[in-house]
């Protein structure tokens, strides 16, 4: 996988298949993905969070909802293909999350945000509606290294969560 890293210059990075299927494996666990799920694939596949986008669907069994560039640009159409599309867990990046502004969005039972910190207001928003989960992890380290639910009480500390299994 290609990384920006610190530098901002692109580096590669070699990531065994053991621990990119550690990952899958416990992330999959981790949210309770199974048949009856659809997932979101919105990540470019030049990001390592597409190889997430990806595996986890077929490792579990759940449909994969690729969305379209033109989808992706329009924020208002975003949330209403979820709902179309019967999207149940979605990672999405707190940035773009930022851009529904705490909207309904009834069809998820699972949103994973990460790349950064999740914005406090989102967390109040949705951590009392659904499992809102905060990943984190360097590309290095085979795209998630942590995760953990979110509390919607304002008082609570954002956690980048516990590793994952091995």
């Amino acid at each position: 996988l290609y990384t920006s890293g610190s530098t901002g210059r692109p580096k590669g990075t070699l990531i065994g298949h053991d621990a990119y299927l550690n990952t899958i494996l416990g992330a999959g666990e981790a949210l309770g993905l199974g048949p009856d799920d659809r997932t979101l694939a919105m990540a470019s596949p030049s990001f390592d969070v597409s190889l997430s986008d990806f595996g986890l669907p077929l490792a579990f069994g759940a449909a994969l909802c690729p969305v379209p560039y033109p989808v992706l640009s329009a924020p208002s159409r975003f949330r209403a293909f979820l709902t179309e599309m019967k999207i149940s867990v979605a990672d999405i990046t707190p940035t773009y999350l930022r851009l529904f502004d705490g909207a309904d969005l009834p069809s998820l039972r699972a949103l994973v945000t990460g790349g950064e910190a999740p914005f406090a207001a989102d967390v109040r928003a949705y951590a009392g509606r659904l499992r809102y989960f905060n990943a984190y992890g360097p590309t290095e380290n085979a795209i998630t290294s942590t995760m953990g639910i979110l509390s919607p009480d304002p008082a609570a500390v954002p956690t980048a969560g516990r590793p994952l299994p091995n």
